[in-house]
Parts: C-alpha cells; sequence; structure tokens
C-alpha cells in the first residue's frame, strides 16, 4: 500500500446512525491549513455541499451539467448577498 494513499468513507461506511449526511464523504484530517486547501479536500467539501438530487445522476453529461447549475446558483446567491 502507497504511503501517501487515503481511504474514502462515506459517513455511513465509518458509523451505522441513519444521519441526513450519511451519503457525504468524510473529510480527512490535515494537520496544517495548507493542507486543508489541497485540490482533494476542496473537491470532497465541493461535492459534499452539493445537493443530493445532484449527486444521484447516473450519466456523467447529466451531472456535469447540474454540478454547474449547481455552482452558478450559489455564485449567484453569494454575490447578491456581498452587493446588499
Amino acid at each position: 500500500m502507497l504511503k501517501n494513499s487515503v481511504n474514502i468513507q462515506t459517513a455511513n461506511e465509518r458509523h451505522n446512525y441513519r444521519t441526513r449526511q450519511r451519503e457525504n464523504y468524510v473529510i480527512p484530517a490535515t494537520r496544517t491549513q495548507l493542507g486543508s486547501q489541497t485540490f482533494f479536500i476542496r473537491g470532497l467539501v465541493l461535492y459534499n455541499s452539493l445537493e443530493q438530487t445532484v449527486k444521484n445522476k447516473f450519466s456523467i453529461s447529466l451531472f456535469k451539467s447540474r454540478v454547474k447549475e449547481c455552482f452558478y446558483k450559489m455564485y449567484c446567491d453569494a454575490s447578491k448577498n456581498n452587493n446588499n
């Protein structure tokens, strides 16, 4: 096994409680602030922030289009809040 390999788990795999976040990936702990800003960690955080309906898309093209819509909506909502 590689030294730097990471075992990605969902919350459901980590415990048996039926929580709303059971399908989200568990974010691995990092020792530094720089470690928490890596592409891998930020990707997991962004994926976990998606709506469950987006995550359940079976085709890649449909998933990609829904992800773009979701992030665009999040971006527009954030820019509206910053302008007020």
